[in-house]
């Protein structure tokens, strides 16, 4: 039977369940002498009877003690209850990799970081003669400052190649169907080494290629080996290839070599000690940035890229011969002490730079108080601009005098040099998605979807219709090109969000990219947009509107938000300036008793929980959780034990419980709908809203609607029949 709280073994008292593996059950614990709490891994009632497991499991206890390394879980001690061995071990805060990966994929740098922390923990395993044998991301933890902890060493042996004791052989290990057909296994099929699948003597080299099946799934988003059965997944071990092609194209050639020496089939043609895949690791950052078509930044501040963009991706693309490029020049921004970008909601592109790439303009936060600065490349002070108070979305006027920018459910222009801003249109709604201005004085922009345009100084809009007959239209991020006869933006009429072309002689548009956002063209003749933190490059032909060749990746660890938007431009004289890395804040969701004790509660890093609501029955938690570039959803935790599911893919801002707890409003966009927990039901249209608060013991809705004219929100009641 499962430990109840409270249960004690010796000095240690237990909370709550943690995990469930093949070789023991894992709980949360408070060490009552030391006043800690613990992880305890205490072997399953049904194995207790089971003298091999009983030995397995005592000798990962001595094999434990042995190691000593900030990368591997510490083992405090070994307790026995009612003769059940129990380990008691260091309890490891955080996130699986697995759960990381399920939150979407990481950048280069923070995959280099994490595994070369994994390489050396192994490194001091294999020193001692310990060979993991079930390495894989459900087995990697990480801590909340970024810290890897290699896990469950309990399928581990003392490897007879260096002189470890020899007592068992494979076959004698437990298996993942015990006795099969295909002899007595070790570990998990998609991370298992050919010779283990064999059930074959192995050493350290089976965990050098699970770690290069980890490696392939953290850059290709999907496990190296899959299929729908274990035989499926054990034949392609033995006898195929990973789909190279699944790798994206940004990772460097070093880290794709690596890859492949790991999971060499032949193990006396793999990397023969895991310490060398460390050291290729760190090579594979150092490379040079041309050699590998990419630029690096390390770091969250405003950086820009320069002195000529333009020669920078020629140099990159060796798209045609050009005089010899400049060298590209870096230089970071960062932002005074106290100050932050101003990001929640739809913030769109956070910077802009004036087209003689003189002076950069950003949305950022001072002193509790939103507004737009202004910042010129040659100084280190940045100034707030008079009048901008909640501006967003700043843009360049063609002759750089000027900044359009909305706030609230305006559209503004204010002049660099002082003065009052001026309003140039009021907007119906507030979703405002971009501008931009053409020389000959028109400003485009997207207001709830639609495209529009107007005078620079002011007047009536002009809607430009390209969706006749839609009810919702969505085109974002708007950029002219040179001439005015053309502009770029964003498509998310079906399927993934495109970059579509708009000619303003025709009429006419035509898709450009699929699966990208935010485009910007450059003098060079270039199109950039942005596609997962990354910006990419396309030769362009103004002239017939269209694209030369594939993409390539040119820069990596580019802010991004949840609607598409990039935050970076790009000016005439091929200048590009970015905001770097995360931008959204990281939130966790904890459990808080009543002493303050506060107990993580699902994973924790590279994303933002928000409005989490505990059921009726207190068993599950409902969350919506924001990955750093994708729209938020709403996920379902149980508590019991910790496991988390998605109940909505097409986004989820708030949620709260039906009264009965079969089902969940949820308000998305700018509507409510009701979803039953059975996921696969089809959600109910309920009733428009911007926020969604509580509900009563009746059914009733009470919602936040607003603002009104004079800037403030209404509380009103929503009638399950839309009334």
């Amino acid at each position: 039977m499962p430990l109840a709280p409270r249960t004690r073994l010796g000095p240690y008292e237990i909370t709550v369940p943690i995990g469930k593996g093949g070789m023991g059950e894992v709980y949360r614990a408070r060490d009552t002498k030391l006043d800690r709490d613990v992880a305890i891994k205490v072997l399953p009632e049904e194995f207790a009877s089971d003298a091999e497991r009983l030995a397995r499991f005592e000798r990962e206890a001595k094999l434990l003690a042995s190691l000593n390394h900030p990368g591997i879980a510490t083992l405090h001690g070994l307790e026995k209850t009612e003769g059940k061995p129990a380990l008691v071990m260091e309890l490891v805060e955080g996130e699986t990799l697995g759960e990381r990966l399920a939150l979407g994929r990481l950048s280069l740098e923070e995959v280099v970081a994490l595994f070369r922390q994994i390489a050396d923990a192994l490194r001091a395993a294999h020193a001692k003669g310990i060979v993991h044998r079930d390495l894989k991301p459900a087995n990697v933890k990480i801590t909340p400052d970024g810290k890897v902890k290699i896990l469950d060493f309990g399928l581990a042996k003392l490897a007879e190649a260096d002189g470890g004791p020899s007592g068992e052989s494979a076959s004698h290990s437990p298996t993942l169907t015990r006795n099969t057909a295909l002899g007595a296994i070790l570990g998990t099929a998609s991370y298992m080494s050919p010779e283990q699948a064999r059930g074959k003597t192995v050493d350290k080299r089976t965990d050098i290629w699970a770690f290069g099946c980890c490696l392939f799934e953290v850059l290709a988003g999907r496990k190296a080996f899959d299929g729908e059965t274990v035989a499926d997944v054990l034949s392609k071990v033995l006898q195929r290839e990973p789909e190279w092609s699944a790798l994206p194209p940004g990772p460097p050639r070093a880290l794709r070599r690596l890859m492949k020496k790991c999971l060499e089939k032949d193990p006396d043609r793999r990397i023969h000690d895991i310490a060398d895949a460390g050291l290729e690791l760190e090579e594979s950052l150092s490379a040079p940035p041309a050699a590998e078509s990419r630029l690096q930044s390390r770091t969250l501040v405003l950086a820009i890229a320069g002195a000529a963009l333009a020669g920078a991706l020629a140099s990159f693309l060796l798209v045609r011969p050009t005089p010899a490029p400049r060298a590209v020049q870096r230089f970071s921004i960062n932002l005074p002490p106290g100050d932050e970008f101003l990001v929640g909601g739809i913030e769109g592109p956070l910077v802009a730079i004036s087209p003689d790439g003189s002076k950069v303009v950003y949305a950022g936060v001072r002193n509790g108080e939103a507004q737009l600065f202004l910042r010129p490349v040659d100084r280190d002070v940045a100034e707030p601009i008079a009048g901008t108070r909640n501006g967003r979305m700043p843009f360049f006027s063609p002759n750089g005098e000027w900044i359009g920018f909305s706030a609230g459910r305006e559209l503004k222009k204010v002049a660099i040099l002082g003065g009052a801003p001026v309003t140039l249109v009021q907007m119906e709604g507030a979703d405002h998605r971009g501008g931009t201005w053409a020389r000959d004085g028109r400003i485009f922009a997207s207001i709830d979807g639609l495209l529009i345009w107007i005078s620079e100084g002011g007047g009536p809009s002009t809607t430009m219709s390209l969706d006749e007959g839609v009810d919702e239209p969505a085109w974002t991020w708007p950029h002219v090109l040179p001439g005015g006869k053309a502009v770029l933006f964003d498509s998310v009429r079906a399927g993934p969000r495109s970059i579509v072309v708009l000619s303003l002689e025709t009429g006419e548009t035509r898709v450009l990219i699929e699966d990208g956002s935010f485009p910007r063209y450059t003098e060079s003749g270039h199109l950039l947009f942005a596609r997962e933190r990354t910006l990419f490059v396309v030769p362009f032909d103004l002239e017939r509107l269209s694209t030369r060749g594939a993409p390539v990746p040119v820069l990596e660890n580019v802010g991004q938000g949840g609607a598409g938007e990039a935050y970076y431009d790009v000016s005439d004289d091929g200048t590009l300036v970015y905001v770097s890395g995360q931008t959204k804040p990281e939130t966790g969701l904890s459990w808080v008793d009543r002493e303050g004790t506060a107990q993580p509660l699902g994973p924790r890093r590279r994303a933002t929980w928000s409005s989490p609501r505990l059921s009726p029955n207190g068993e599950l938690v409902a969350a919506s959780l924001e990955p750093q570039d994708a729209p938020p959803d709403v996920w379902l935790l149980d508590t019991d034990p910790a496991t988390l599911t998605r109940l909505t893919t097409a986004g989820g801002w708030q949620s709260v419980w039906a009264p009965d707890g079969q089902s969940l409003f949820i308000q998305s966009d700018a509507r409510i709908f009701r979803q039953d927990l059975d996921a696969a039901g089809q959600a109910q249209d309920v009733a428009p809203c911007y926020n969604l608060t509580s509900i009563s013991s009746d059914g009733t809705l009470a919602v936040c609607q607003g603002p009104n004219e004079a800037g403030d929100w209404d509380i009103e009641s929503v009638r399950l029949d839309g009334s």
